[in-house]
């Protein structure tokens, strides 16, 4: 959740591909231009978040992955 007003941005984990995602949170304070930004960690989530910032749960894991597999291979 962000509120603008208030210069407040919330971060949650994610990857930038299908494998090693991260559960952190973090919540960005944003001031003056130029001036640097305020990070706080928060608690982190329950599960990683793929890139597309969808949650994808399949049985109880607790390590993103990819949720297009083929089984045969493509010609």
């Amino acid at each position: 959740m962000d509120d603008a007003v208030a210069g407040k941005v919330s971060t949650h984990g994610g990857g930038q591909a299908y494998t090693g995602a991260t559960k952190s949170a973090h919540l960005l304070t944003l001031g003056e231009p130029g001036k640097p930004v305020a990070a706080e960690k928060v608690a982190p989530r329950l599960m990683p978040s793929i890139p597309t910032r969808d949650a994808f749960i399949s049985k109880h894991r607790t390590v993103m992955v990819s949720p297009i597999r083929s089984l045969a291979p493509i010609p």
